[in-house]
């Protein structure tokens, strides 16, 4: 799916001065507006249909998500640029791999009693 140029020019002018809505507004335009973790085309603020229900973010809204899980050690990692630590995924993905990463991980080994 190709990007139309009006839609690049209309994502720069809404993203304002943030940092973290500019870096957003890159990746999308790098990943051609599809999120990294399932493929699905995300949608930006300026998008019908970016508010989904009781007016928050909806399930294909664009958002940051870092590359790589908390739990892993190349997270915090020094020398990685900020480009490379995040990608462009959908809120449905990322709370996803929220959702997972704060489930229990049970080091105990239980043998057969």
């Amino acid at each position: 799916m190709e990007i139309a140029p009006s839609d690049v020019q209309l994502a720069w002018e809404t993203a304002g001065k943030r940092w973290h809505s500019r870096l957003k507004v890159s990746l999308w335009i790098a990943q051609k507006g599809l999120c990294h973790w399932c493929g699905t085309f995300c949608l930006l603020p300026y998008h019908p249909g970016y508010l989904g229900h009781k007016g928050y973010p909806g399930r294909l809204s664009a958002t940051l998500d870092h590359l790589y899980s908390r739990l892993n050690p190349k997270r915090t990692q020094r020398g990685l640029g900020v480009v490379v630590r995040y990608v462009m995924a959908c809120q449905r993905c990322n709370q996803r791999r929220n959702q997972e990463e704060q489930k229990p991980k049970s080091t105990d080994r239980i043998d057969g009693i």
